[in-house]
């Protein structure tokens, strides 16, 4: 009797299970078939964020390609001089891109006019 009391198991299952029924209207196994039902919804909702994540991954780094493909196209025709910069991270907005890249063909136009 002592082994069997000291565990409590039988007692935790118990409390358990009539904690999850304290709804006189439903059943053990109708509550287990809802918690069932609602993990694989919330499973089912983790599985559509992943695939969310990976779209726009891909599409973040076909902008980076695209950009980089720019950027290359831009220096092979010498309206774009590529200056060192070590690890600068510092986001810039578009407008703020945009002037940049005005300044340098600014640049460009007058160095190549000397």
């Amino acid at each position: 009797m002592a082994g069997e009391v000291s565990g409590r198991g039988w007692k935790q299952e118990r409390s358990r299970k009539s904690s999850m029924t304290n709804n006189k209207s439903t059943t053990w196994e109708e509550k287990m078939a809802e918690k069932e039902r609602l993990m694989k919804a919330k499973a089912l909702a983790n599985e559509l964020k992943a695939i969310q994540d990976a779209e726009k991954e891909k599409k973040r780094e076909a902008r980076a390609q695209k950009l980089k493909k720019r950027e290359e196209s831009m220096i092979a025709r010498g309206e774009l001089v590529k200056k060192n910069v070590k690890n600068k991270k510092v986001k810039l907005s578009i407008a703020k891109r945009r002037r940049m890249k005005q300044y340098a063909k600014a640049i460009n136009s007058v160095e190549w006019s000397k």
